[in-house]
């Protein structure tokens, strides 16, 4: 998916008041969950709300539950989920390279009303990270 509907889709998730189906129909798309990745936001919205209606099993509640969010988060991220006056951040264990020590990095600027919608962010993230390393 393009750089630009990827932080088009981070910037939502960041200003969500809280999780919803249409988000993880989008977070589907970005991460071509089950071929959404093929369609339109309109046809992975519709692909969700159809599927729920008929209760067939799609993709998790990502943006509502924190368990299905870290499905999300590529194996051995090490994180921290923290809440402040902003709400709820996610801080990703790195280790300094001058010292070796490890630290928490907020930089990224990960933050969102709820833990599920700042590990969804986080996640997005580190994917992209992750695809580029590959590249």
């Amino acid at each position: 998916m393009a750089l630009e509907a990827e932080r088009d889709l981070i910037v939502r998730l960041g200003t969500a008041i809280e999780g919803s189906r249409e988000l993880d129909a989008l977070v589907a798309r970005e991460i071509g969950y089950a071929r959404f990745g093929d369609l339109t936001e309109a046809q992975a919205i519709e692909a969700i709300r159809d599927a729920d209606d008929e209760n067939i099993k799609t993709m998790p509640r990502v943006t509502t539950c924190l368990d299905a969010a870290l499905t999300l988060v590529p194996a051995g991220l090490p994180c921290s989920i923290n809440r402040d006056r902003l709400g709820w951040g996610w801080a990703e264990v790195t280790t300094d390279l001058h010292s070796g020590k490890s630290i928490l990095r907020f930089e990224d600027g990960v933050c969102a009303r709820t833990p599920a919608l700042a590990v969804c962010i986080a996640a997005l993230k580190a994917r992209d990270v992750e695809s580029r390393r590959d590249d």
